[in-house]
């Protein structure tokens, strides 16, 4: 949601926090035309020793780019229209191990999952901008395409002494495709070149 004033405008958008970071930029070609470009990745992770041992980690990265239509009015006001397109990366691990459940036995567990999108939105933003504040709402259709791979593997030994094993391993390719509507809020405030913004964003 740039929410641009004037032509050859240049808009740039950095966030970050503990696990997520990205950056949003926006270039205004015209009074009326625009072309932005989008940036994300996440990193979190869990590990912890001992009993329960458990080891996780989550590691995604998305990119889209884009164009479109947008018009001033009363002021302060923008109306924009924007369409794109965009793909993404994402890898899932997850590793559990526990020697006291129950008492004399081993309970472990393995999740490896990895994922491939490619997406097409449609976007239509209204909102006021200053050069010091702006605040808009937005609605974001996407149409995401994707294929991932899904592995797990469960291992339980209920008696060590003797060695009584049973363990059972699931493997799945899925392909297919899903729509989403992403309701937005966004506001910022600060000085004409440098802001800080907030952003709620929901999907359903």
């Amino acid at each position: 949601m740039p929410l641009p004033s004037n032509k050859f405008q240049f808009i740039a958008e950095v966030y970050t926090g503990i696990n997520a970071s990205g950056a949003n930029l926006c270039f205004t070609v015209s009074n009326h035309a625009l072309i932005l470009a989008s940036i994300y990745g996440e990193l979190t992770s869990q590990y912890s020793e001992g009993y329960p041992y458990i080891n996780s980690s989550l590691n995604s990265f998305r990119g889209d780019i884009g164009g479109g239509y947008y018009k001033k009015f009363s002021g302060a006001g923008v109306f924009e229209l924007i369409a794109g397109a965009g793909f993404g990366n994402s890898k899932y691990n997850y590793e559990y191990y526990d020697a006291d459940f129950p008492e004399n036995s081993i309970n472990y567990e393995m999740i490896n999952a990895a994922g491939h999108f490619d997406h097409f939105f449609i976007e239509e933003d209204l909102g006021f901008s200053t050069s010091n504040a702006s605040i808009g709402i937005g609605l974001r259709f996407s149409d995401i395409y994707g294929n991932s791979t899904y592995t797990s593997v469960d291992d339980y030994n209920p008696s060590i002494y003797p060695p009584d094993i049973h363990k059972s391993t699931y493997h799945a390719n899925i392909d297919g495709n899903a729509l989403f509507c992403d309701p937005c809020i966004q506001g910022s405030l600060g000085v004409k070149n440098v802001k800080i913004f907030s952003q709620f964003l929901s999907r359903f």
